[in-house]
């Protein structure tokens, strides 16, 4: 969004509730959200800042992603989670931290990354597919993994604090344990997502790089 004609400086991020979802979770099989929240650029709803259809579907799908435990979890004895309590660990670890968790995180890096940005309002990209790919891998690695580890973290340990001897307690610090892992290892095709960016803008009015 670097080149659109509505912001021609720093954009202010603010984080709304989630907006979009996929699939409809059930009550005894959960949906959440990869994404921690949706986003308003200026007050205005990101998906209000794009006028073709395959812009604003990106939009829905990146904001609209998320988890459900498989359809059989009830038969796979080494599931380590009914849906209900993994949504509830999600929430526990979006909610505790001293600045607000996943959530907070989020919004951060999103403000972060939009400050080193170029907004010139001129309708023309200041980025191609290689230094957009490196402007997310950078964002992504310096920005929101320490952040999002540390929300994890702190939820691991508020759990344990509380209830160091419950099940329930134990299992969700286990599930913690493992998203923390799962970030840590974490690899992108940022050259793939950066050109799927790209793909999904190029027929908007207002651009002009092509």
């Amino acid at each position: 969004m670097d080149s659109h004609p509505m912001i021609s400086a720093i954009p202010i991020i603010t984080r709304t509730g989630a907006q979009f979802q996929q699939v409809r979770g059930t009550v005894d099989n959960h949906f959440a959200h990869v994404a921690p929240s949706s986003l308003n650029l200026n007050g205005k709803p990101l998906r209000a800042m794009f006028a073709t259809q395959s812009a604003r579907d990106h939009i829905e799908r990146i904001f609209g992603m998320g988890v459900m435990a498989p359809p059989d979890w009830r038969s796979l004895g080494t599931y380590p989670q009914s849906p209900a309590v993994q949504n509830r660990t999600d929430v526990t670890a979006e909610s505790h931290h001293s600045s607000g968790g996943l959530v907070a995180a989020f919004e951060s890096m999103c403000q972060v990354a939009a400050n080193s940005g170029k907004w010139l309002g001129n309708a023309k990209h200041q980025h191609n597919k290689t230094s957009l790919a490196d402007y997310i891998e950078h964002n992504f690695n310096a920005v929101w993994k320490p952040a999002a580890l540390a929300a994890y973290a702190g939820a691991q340990a508020s759990i344990t604090a509380g209830s160091p001897t419950g099940t329930t307690a134990s299992h969700q610090v286990a599930l913690l344990a493992v998203q923390f892992s799962t970030l840590q290892t974490a690899r992108f095709d940022y050259g793939e997502i950066a050109q799927s960016i790209l793909n999904s803008t190029a027929n908007e009015q207002w651009n002009e790089s092509k």
